[in-house]
């Protein structure tokens, strides 16, 4: 279970990656890709709970929240932000469930690669959702993903290592776009 959700996270991240990069100036692209992340962190928040990986946890939550935010500010459609705010709810409380089901099989741990890897993804993609910050949002992308293939190859996450290494070309294709502006 945990690779299908490892493989789904990384296909619809790479997608919403690709489409943010190849031109973070227009907001069509830009929208599609928070649609390919909130199916990339639904499917890794799963990920996260049955591996124990609380940093990750916490992270795709924010990200969740931000690609909704993100959909929010572009789209600007309260019907379709309540309808994915109701889908991470229902994604909250069944990995809440599913956590109480499987917590004696679950071994949680945390590390500080894990925390420092997280926080800087978490703040850059909070501020990815601002047209001016965005550099900065790629920049902090770069570096969170070098932190994240040390602990794919930590954990074993081969999926997850193919994805970080894909999310490190393309913050470097987004710092490009965006300096040319």
């Amino acid at each position: 279970m945990v690779e299908i959700l490892e493989i789904i996270g990384m296909i619809f991240s790479i997608i919403g990656a690709l489409l943010m990069s190849v031109n973070a100036k227009r907001e069509d692209f830009i929208l599609l890709a928070y649609y390919m992340f909130f199916i990339a962190d639904i499917a890794l928040f799963f990920m996260g709970i049955y591996l124990g990986m609380i940093a990750l946890l916490i992270q795709v939550v924010f990200f969740t929240l931000s690609a909704i935010n993100g959909i929010s500010k572009i789209k600007n459609n309260m019907i379709i932000t309540k309808l994915l705010f109701i889908i991470f709810g229902i994604s909250v409380i069944s990995g809440v469930f599913l956590a109480g089901k499987i917590k004696n099989e679950m071994i949680l741990n945390i590390s500080n690669v894990e925390i420092i890897a997280a926080t800087l993804a978490i703040l850059g993609s909070f501020i990815l959702a601002y047209k001016d910050l965005r550099l900065y949002a790629f920049m902090l992308f770069f570096i969170a993903d070098s932190f994240y293939i040390y602990i794919s190859f930590e954990k074993h996450l081969l999926y997850f290592g193919v994805q970080s290494a894909f999310f490190l070309l393309t913050s470097l294709k987004g710092i490009n776009s965006l300096k040319k502006l």
